[in-house]
């Protein structure tokens, strides 16, 4: 069961990464879920946490947040003891996670999943 999780967790890290950097609301949200659909099977909400935050840390690596804007922000809010992108950080892992999660139920509950062809057979020679 591990090696399936960790055969999909590059692509919805991917989906994670792309998520954050194309700065497109629907697109957040669109592959967000989408990273929920792909496998067949449970996955933790833990799971989904864990790569969002990896995802964040890539996409700050990759699209660095400019100072001047984090200076003004911060000015304007008031959050001088949190930094705003730390509040930023924490809302688009959950958002992240939450839908990947909600994806991954729904699949679940669409798609039930098969019993094995042994276990069907044994169980028709006891009527």
């Amino acid at each position: 069961m591990m090696k399936k999780v960790f055969r999909y967790s590059f692509l919805h890290l991917s989906f994670f990464i792309g998520a954050l950097i194309l700065d497109n609301f629907w697109v957040f949200l669109g592959l967000s879920f989408l990273a929920g659909l792909v496998p067949k099977f449970k996955i933790n909400f833990f799971y989904y946490l864990l790569l969002s935050l990896i995802a964040f840390v890539v996409a700050l690596f990759m699209q660095p947040i400019p100072t001047e804007l984090s200076d003004k922000i911060s000015d304007i809010i008031g959050l001088h003891s949190v930094s705003l992108w730390l509040v930023i950080m924490l809302v688009s892992m959950l958002s992240m996670s939450l839908l990947a999660k909600s994806a991954n139920a729904i699949n679940l509950l669409i798609t039930p999943v098969k019993k094995a062809a042994k276990a069907e057979e044994e169980d028709d020679g006891f009527y």
